[in-house]
C-alpha cells in the first residue's frame, strides 16, 4: 500500500458535516504511524518503503546497519575527488569491478575485498588488508600492497599489471602472471626470490650478471654483494696480486667467475675468512684463463676452472 487511504472517501470534507469520532481516530492512528521528520525515531514497516520519482537525498549521514541493497540502475557514490567511502567490513564484488581514476588511488584498509570476476583498475591502488581476486585481474597503475595478496584460484585466470608493484608482505600468485607490456618495462626484485620450479628463458630472455671491470692495481676484497664476474684486463696489474673473496651475503650455492686477460702476472684467489688459496688465474698456456668458485657448506671452495687454448 503507497499511501494511508482517505478517511474520508477522495479526501473531500463537505462543509458543515459532524466529525465522528471514528474519523478522529483514524486520523489520529495516521498520525501515529507517520514518520517523524524532524524529531527522528524508530520504525519497522511491514513490508518494502519504495521511493520513485525524483528519488531521495540525504544531506546528512546515511546509516545501515542491515543489509543495503542497491537493486537496478547505476550507483554514485561522491561527486568530487575530495568524497571518501569508507567501508569497514569485508567486501564482496560478485560481478566485476573497474576502478577509473587516473589520478586518484584506491586504497583498501583493514577490510578484506573479494572480487569474484574480475578486477581493473586504470589509476592506483593501495592494498592494506588482504586482497582476493578469482578471474582476470588488470592494473593500469601502482599496485601498493602492504598485506597479504591471493589473485586467482585457476592457472587459467591471469594477472596483468602495466603499472608499478610493490608487495611488502606476502604476495601469492595462483595464476599466470604477466608484469609489464614491452621489453622498456622493467621488474625489480629488491628481496630474496625463491623459485620452486625451473626458469625458463624464452624468445630474447637471458640473464645478465653483474662484471666488476677490474681497473686498481693492487690486491682486492670483493663478494657477491659486488659482482658475479670479475674482470681483469691486460695491462692494469705489474705484478702478482692476490683477490680476497668475503662471506659477506654469500648463502650456499652462491658463485663468482674470475676471469683475467693479463697473459703473464697472477691472480690468486683467496677466502678472506682464513687466506687460504682456492686458484691461480692468468691467460697462458697450461694455465687458468678464468675460475669459479662456489659457497658450500658454508664457505668458499674452489669451483670449476677453464684454460684459454
Amino acid at each position: 500500500m503507497a499511501h494511508f487511504t482517505y478517511t474520508r472517501v477522495g479526501g473531500v470534507w463537505a462543509t458543515l458535516t459532524d466529525l465522528l469520532s471514528a474519523e478522529v481516530a483514524d486520523l489520529d492512528s495516521k498520525t501515529f504511524r507517520s514518520i517523524n521528520g524532524d524529531d527522528g525515531g524508530t520504525w519497522a514497516p511491514g513490508s518494502v518503503i519504495i521511493i520513485g520519482g525524483q528519488g531521495i537525498q540525504v544531506d546528512g549521514p546515511l546509516h545501515a546497519t542491515g543489509e543495503f541493497k542497491a537493486i537496478g540502475g547505476s550507483l554514485t557514490l561522491g561527486d568530487s575527488s575530495g568524497d571518501v567511502l569508507t567501508v569497514g567490513a569485508t567486501t564482496i564484488f560478485e560481478n566485476g569491478v573497474t576502478f577509473t581514476s587516473p589520478t586518484s588511488p584506491t586504497v583498501f584498509a583493514g577490510i578484506k575485498p573479494i572480487f569474484d570476476n574480475g578486477l581493473t583498475a586504470s589509476g592506483s591502488v593501495s592494498l592494506l588488508s588482504t586482497l582476493s581476486v578469482t578471474g582476470n585481474a588488470t592494473f593500469l597503475g601502482r599496485l601498493d600492497v602492504s598485506g597479504s595478496m591471493k589473485l586467482g584460484d585457476s592457472i587459467a585466470d591471469v594477472i596483468t599489471s602495466f603499472g608499478a608493484f610493490i608487495a611488502a608482505s606476502d604476495a601469492a600468485f595462483a595464476t599466470n602472471v604477466t608484469l609489464g607490456s614491452d621489453a622498456t618495462n622493467n621488474i625489480v626484485l629488491q628481496g630474496t626470490t625463491t623459485a620452486q620450479q625451473p626458469i625458463n628463458l624464452v624468445n630474447k630472455g637471458h640473464i645478465n650478471e653483474r662484471v666488476y671491470v677490474v681497473a686498481s692495481d693492487s690486491d682486492l676484497t670483493l663478494g657477491v654483494e659486488d659482482a658475479d664476474v670479475i674482470y681483469y684486463p691486460n695491462g692494469v696489474l705489474t705484478a702478482d696480486r692476490n683477490l680476497r673473496i668475503k662471506d659477506l651475503g654469500a648463502t650456499s650455492g652462491s658463485k663468482i667467475v674470475v676471469i683475467s686477460d693479463e697473459p703473464t702476472l697472477k691472480v690468486t684467489i683467496r677466502r678472506d675468512a682464513d687466506s687460504f688459496s682456492l686458484n691461480e688465474v692468468r691467460s697462458s698456456s697450461g694455465k687458468n684463463g678464468s675460475a669459479a668458485v662456489r659457497f658450500m657448506a658454508g664457505t668458499w671452495r674452489r669451483g670449476e676452472f677453464s684454460v684459454y687454448p
